[in-house]
């Protein structure tokens, strides 16, 4: 059986319509760089923002991953016969991972921060007073960032008060094929 992928941005946008919300982008009136979808229903100001990256084929990543494993060894943290060895994140020193943990999820608060940016500037320019703000982040390809760490990142970039406009978040993982060992399915496609 074969799957394909859900254009993430289009399948939400017909579900906001289909509930009588508004696509902004859609909707000739709006203004660019705006919230993406209003729900006046609702009183609510929503934006998607997708994490679609994967890490290990962006090189700005990857070379920050290098300087940072570089230090390490620098300092003593771990060895260069250890680090060959780590095969995941909560095998490494504490100072190391949250050192890596900062570096894994600047992605996340890049979002967040233009999420709240945009959010903001939609409630002010349409006069949306008391409505509230909806983060709806979505991993699609960025396999790195288990939900676990996207929690405690969000709870963290949260705490501060910086990205008040934004009152809920919902994460969600898309385009992930999984399966159960009793699965039918599994089985049947060999």
């Amino acid at each position: 059986m074969a799957f394909s992928n859900i254009d993430v941005q289009k399948t939400f946008g017909d579900f906001v319509e289909d509930y009588g919300g508004v696509v902004s982008d859609r909707d000739k009136r709006q203004k660019p760089r705006n919230a993406d979808y209003i729900f006046h229903t609702a009183r609510v100001v929503a934006e998607l923002k997708i994490l679609s990256n994967n890490p290990y084929t962006n090189k700005e990543f990857l070379s920050s991953l290098r300087e940072k494993q570089r230090r390490w060894i620098e300092r003593g943290d771990i060895t260069r016969e250890r680090l060959k060895t780590i095969k995941v994140i909560g095998e490494l020193p504490p100072q190391c991972r949250t050192e890596i943990n900062r570096l894994y999820t600047q992605p996340i608060q890049k979002h967040v921060k233009e999420a709240n940016r945009q959010i903001k500037s939609t409630k002010f320019e349409d006069k949306l007073d008391g409505y509230k703000g909806l983060l709806i982040l979505v991993s699609d390809g960025n396999f790195l960032l288990n939900p676990k760490v996207v929690f405690v990142r969000l709870e963290r970039l949260f705490a501060n008060g910086l990205y008040g406009a934004i009152n809920t978040v919902t994460y969600l993982t898309v385009n992930v094929l999984t399966t159960r060992p009793d699965d039918p399915l599994r089985h049947a496609s060999g």
